[in-house]
């Protein structure tokens, strides 16, 4: 038996267990931005404040409006992004040498981008905030942000550990790769 044979038989247990590992959180992850992506189309078409008879929306030329509509967009490139590549983990044939960098190397980048579309999502939703109670409850506004970004908050401090060490081991093999 070869070297390489022996570390494989010796590791089939563990490998079996990465890949269910990673099927889990893939789909997981792939249902949070598809639901990310769901919510931004639709925002998309149904813009805060309405529209003219011309289609129009009506806060057009605020900048609160321009705020929502940039971050509503890339809230949706990223959380689509993020889909296509937990989607191509899903479909990988995950041999044991692709835990070496290249399944690694996607999930940092899928976790990457799930984490900037809820990060231009709830911007997204801060401006809508803004644009519906700018004069009413102007007041409010600070705790209202702060509440709404609990949530991402949240999500953040929960999934940055897997994710810092997930891309610290990666970036450092594709480093340690470069200079051998």
């Amino acid at each position: 038996m070869t070297a390489q044979e022996l570390f494989t038989e010796e590791h089939k247990t563990l490998v079996k267990g990465a890949q269910e590992w990673l099927m889990r959180t893939t789909q997981a992850c792939t249902l949070v931005a598809v639901l990310i992506a769901t919510v931004a189309f639709t925002c998309a078409y149904t813009v805060p404040g309405g529209t003219s008879k011309t289609g129009q929306p009506l806060l057009l030329k605020t900048t609160a409006f321009s705020i929502f509509a940039t971050s509503d967009a890339l809230s949706l490139c990223f959380s689509l992004t993020s889909v296509v590549v937990f989607l191509s983990i899903m479909t990988s044939k995950m041999h044991e040498q692709d835990f070496r960098s290249s399944l690694p190397s996607k999930l940092v980048l899928g976790l990457t981008t799930l984490f900037l579309a809820v990060t231009f999502m709830m911007v997204a939703f801060a401006a809508t905030l803004m644009l519906m109670i700018r004069q009413r409850l102007h007041w409010a506004a600070i705790p209202i942000y702060t509440i709404a970004c609990c949530p991402v908050t949240i999500f953040i401090f929960l999934q940055l550990p897997l994710y810092l060490n997930i891309a610290w081991f990666t970036v450092k093999d594709l480093f340690s790769g470069i200079s051998a």
